[in-house]
């Protein structure tokens, strides 16, 4: 059984770990992407490769 300062400490911890996540979430400039380091936009992508075909021909 976990002593009143381990769990005190167990606590603490996840809250502020919550904390963190939270804060990371709020952060995202991006809600519907979950890994906005690694967003790429591939409707912008693929318009420009169109508008670059289209320059070509």
């Amino acid at each position: 059984m976990l002593d009143i300062l381990e769990l005190t400490c167990f606590l603490k911890t996840f809250i502020i770990l919550l904390f963190i996540l939270a804060l990371i979430s709020l952060a995202n400039p991006y809600p519907e992407n979950h890994y906005p380091l690694f967003r790429i936009d591939l409707d912008k992508e693929s318009e420009e490769n169109q508008n670059n075909q289209d320059s070509d021909s």
